[in-house]
């Protein structure tokens, strides 16, 4: 009867997610696989909520010291990524090319976790510099360890997951696996700050911060080690190596970018991170200076986070039905409509629940739920382009390709990050720890002395009053970064997204080719096949390695139905090839 009820539970799964195979084949994997989420998203999501404020409000240092702090990070990142990826695509082990990372990565991303939450006394001796030299290797310790985790484990979704459908029930999956991360972790947080109630931030929190880096750390632990020992991925022992050289390796970088879908998601990437960068980093000034409402903080974290988690079922029906760029589509305009009510919003400190406060909690489910759209979208498009960078250049470069992902989240978090420190700063942003805001920016060179005259101008205005009332300079350069920046950049996210076309159809044909090629040493494609894969690498069929070399006629073979015949003989041996690994995991031989 027990298993009865269990085989029903798992077909309602597979039929709430599509997904056609048995639970050990199929679901299992799934989930191993994105239980790296868990830690992976978890731990950045704390970070969004809390990681500026706690350097600046309870760590003492000033916003622009903390701009510096999150840049060298970026710079640090800029290296170890892209080397991350040469080390991934290059690996040669048992357990294959990227599995043996997570293995690594498991102990030390608990042990960062705990140092970029506390300072083991440091800040405590009140030398600024030392508390700022301190996080700074901190926080490149756990940028390193993250792009160890991320960048092998972004990379081998191609491999797990080769068709186009499939990736996005893994990656929907993962999604799933985003929240239960997130969720968590901010209840973790939420344990020593405050659930209803968010706790003013100031220096006595210092223990809290360390306590709740010690249980997320274990909690991150658990889920890393159950993907490192479930997960499949074949043995990469018999894949050619390359030679090794700065050349090559800065060639490899560089050829990237001949792909135009990559160069279109790359862009299309770039400025949706940025748009959520500006709007993160500042949120927690912004409803404290602007709003009046940070004791709000954690039930607005809270509301908009169940919002974003039940938008999901609709963008996977959206995404199966439409394609993986229409949610992004649908869902935008509410994104914009939650920056505009940003940019309007304006009230005096208080802790009373107001209209103003109700505006907030709408804006943040509008915010979270429009994101959610081009989230999904993105994270569900890059394991595609990299397909069609096969296509070009004959090799599969998953950890090339995933380490440019990797780095564009770290360059929002990082250097932009840090940037909007030195902006707020600038502007007179007044950070709590502080008795005053001049930091590293020596007194008379801040915003609202030298264009005081602007400031002014303003402040006589009634527009100007009503949109930022009193302290208009700190004010101006919070709705700026907060609202008016993030609309910007994700018009231009959105610009890009009308732009990037790679849909599942394509995507089918571009596979077809590269199988046909790799099996028979040549393929000749109908005229509209080839214009197809031209448009998609942007790139005549001369130039792709697919359209070289090729000495017989050898069209993509369909059945009735107009399935490619050579993709569903490879998916058969895929499934032959993961009914073998789960009975040699379930044997323990792995």
């Amino acid at each position: 009867m027990a298993t009865e009820k269990k085989r029903n539970a798992g077909e309602v799964i597979k039929k709430a997610l599509g997904v056609k195979g048995d639970f050990k084949t199929v679901i299992k994997p799934m989930l191993a696989y994105s239980m790296a989420n868990i830690a992976t998203s978890g731990g950045s999501y704390v970070f969004s909520l809390y990681y500026f404020a706690f350097l600046t409000m309870v760590e003492g240092l000033s916003a622009a010291q903390v701009g510096i702090v999150l840049m060298i990070k970026s710079l640090w990142d800029a290296v170890t990524d892209p080397v991350m990826g040469v080390i991934t695509d290059r690996t040669r082990s048992k357990l294959g090319k990227h599995r043996p990372y997570i293995y690594i990565s498991i102990l030390p991303f608990a042990l960062v976790t705990v140092m970029t939450w506390s300072s083991f006394g440091v800040s405590g001796l009140g030398n600024e510099r030392y508390t700022m030299i301190y996080y700074t290797l901190a926080f490149m310790l756990y940028s390193t360890v993250t792009t160890v985790l991320n960048v092998p484990h972004v990379a081998m979704l191609p491999q797990v997951a080769p068709d186009y459908f499939e990736r996005t029930q893994y990656n929907s999956v993962g999604y799933i696996m985003n929240s239960c991360g997130m969720v968590p972790s901010f209840l973790i947080a939420s344990c020593f700050l405050g659930l209803v109630q968010t706790k003013d931030f100031n220096a006595q929190l210092r223990t809290s911060f360390t306590l709740m880096g010690v249980v997320l750390a274990v909690f991150y632990m658990i889920p890393l080690w159950y993907c490192a020992t479930h997960v499949r991925e074949e043995s990469s022992l018999n894949l050619q190596r390359d030679p090794l050289s700065m050349k090559t390796v800065f060639r490899d970088y560089a050829s990237v970018f001949r792909n135009r879908s990559f160069r279109r998601f790359f862009l299309l990437t770039l400025f949706m991170f940025l748009s959520q960068c500006f709007y993160n980093n500042s949120k927690l000034y912004y409803i404290s200076s602007v709003a009046g409402s940070q004791s709000w903080y954690n039930l607005l974290i809270s509301v908009t986070g169940v919002a974003e988690a039940s938008v999901f079922p609709l963008n996977y029906a959206i995404t199966k039905k439409y394609g993986k760029q229409r949610c992004a589509w649908i869902l935008m305009p509410l994104y914009f409509i939650a920056l505009l009510i940003d940019f309007l919003i304006l009230q005096d400190a208080t802790k009373a629940f107001t209209a103003v406060t109700f505006f907030l909690f709408v804006e943040g489910v509008f915010w979270f739920i429009g994101y959610a759209g081009i989230g999904f979208t993105t994270s569900n498009s890059l394991s595609d382009t990299t397909d069609i960078d096969e296509l070009i250049c004959g090799k599969r470069r998953e950890g090339v390709l995933s380490s440019f992902y990797s780095f564009l989240r770290k360059l929002s978090s990082g250097f932009m990050a840090g940037l909007i420190g030195i902006v707020l700063e600038w502007f007179g942003v007044s950070v709590e720890a502080k008795s005053g805001v001049s930091g590293v920016i020596p007194k008379g060179r801040h915003a609202y002395e030298m264009f005081s005259g602007f400031f002014d101008a303003l402040h006589r205005s009634a527009a100007g009053r009503f949109l930022f009332g009193e302290d208009t300079s700190p004010t101006f350069s919070l709705k700026l970064i907060h609202a008016v920046l993030p609309f910007v950049f994700m018009a231009l996210a959105f610009f890009f997204l009308k732009r990037f076309d790679l849909n599942h159809q394509s995507h089918t044909l571009v596979r077809a080719v590269i199988a046909t090629k790799h099996k028979y040493g040549s393929v000749t494609p109908s005229e509209e096949e080839k214009a197809v894969c031209e448009r998609l690498a942007g790139l005549p069929w001369e130039q792709l390695w697919v359209g070289q070399g090729n000495t017989e006629e050898r069209p993509l073979e369909r059945n009735e139905a107009g399935e490619f015949v050579l993709l569903l003989e490879i998916e058969e041996e895929n499934r032959r090839l993961q009914n073998e690994s789960a009975k040699r995991l379930e044997a323990g031989k792995t």
